[in-house]
């Protein structure tokens, strides 16, 4: 597929980046979507050759836990790799995920036969691509401690965006918001598969906590996985799951966490999201207001509040 870009675009140095990488291999796939070629032209213009990927479809038909494994491990992975190389995607929907299954006249709701055998492969992958909305930093720039001016978090329109900007701050971090989306994703379509698979809970929790700075970076969630991943059996991935999206565990962690065993709590409950504080639901009623909003702002501005 081909898709014309502007030279002078950050999506331009991001595609030429990940045609250096050489990821496209399946042996050394990283989870992002790379190009196959840049073709440049003589104008302000280029076309950026893409493999053609399908859309990932609906996760509520995936089958059992290895299928829901499997899609968070790619996406992380593949947002690991991003981050590692100081791109904040800024625009991770399920709209933004593709899978490695294409047909030129079916979309992937038609293919639901197809996919439950590809799913059922070795050889799936999903990945993330479409860096129009993305960022990139200087290589030594902190995944922690990177801020950028907040009206960023804006650029696209999500039901996934973690509450980093809504008080009226006037900087945030792009890498932690990209961590918090993704995870607020997982949580809201698989939250059903914490209880065949309870180490889900806690790397939920631990990718999208309102308290920033404990928050997961992407590297870290990706490493928890894995060893959440190396400490199961086989026979679990093979358990089957009924999947529905639960808007209420967005704010609400404690619904797929009272699913779990006691042991369980003892284990981790040090990674469960604690609840929100009066001070959100006051703030939260003040924004409501335009002038509360301005009056928010302001101070962020002027006392770091």
């Amino acid at each position: 597929m081909l898709k014309i870009i502007s030279k002078d675009s950050v999506e331009y140095r991001i595609c030429q980046d990940l045609l250096r990488c050489d990821i496209t291999s399946p042996g050394n796939f990283q989870g992002v979507l790379p190009p196959l070629a840049i073709l440049d032209t003589p104008h302000q213009f280029s076309f950026i050759v893409t493999p053609r990927w399908g859309h990932a479809g609906k996760l509520r038909l995936f089958e059992t836990v290895g299928d829901v494994i499997h899609y968070v491990r790619c996406l992380l992975k593949g947002l690991a790799f991003l981050h590692n190389h100081r791109i904040a995607h800024r625009d991770l929907d399920h709209q933004n995920i593709l899978v490695n299954c294409y047909s030129l006249y079916q979309s992937v709701y038609d293919l639901q036969a197809e996919m439950r055998e590809h799913r059922r492969s070795p050889e799936i992958a999903y990945c993330l691509f479409d860096f129009d909305r993305a960022l990139q930093f200087p290589l030594d720039t902190p995944l922690r401690s990177c801020r950028t001016p907040a009206s960023g978090a804006m650029v696209a329109l999500s039901p996934y965006h973690p509450l980093d900007v809504s008080f009226g701050e006037s900087e945030y971090n792009p890498f932690a918001f990209d961590v918090a989306c993704l995870g607020n994703m997982f949580k809201l379509h698989f939250s059903h598969a914490t209880t065949e698979f309870p180490m889900l809970a806690p790397l939920f929790d631990k990718m999208t906590t309102h308290f920033i700075s404990e928050r997961f970076s992407a590297p870290e969630a990706l490493e928890f996985l894995e060893y959440a991943v190396k400490t199961s059996t086989k026979a679990t991935y093979a358990l089957p799951v009924t999947l529905a999206m639960d808007w209420e565990c967005l704010r609400n962690s404690g619904r797929y966490w009272s699913t779990l065993s006691p042991s369980f709590h003892v284990s981790w409950g040090a990674y469960k999201m604690p609840p929100l504080s009066w001070t959100y639901y006051v703030l939260d009623h003040i924004v409501d207001y335009r002038v509360g909003w301005k009056l928010l702002t302001f101070l962020q501005r002027v006392v770091g509040m």
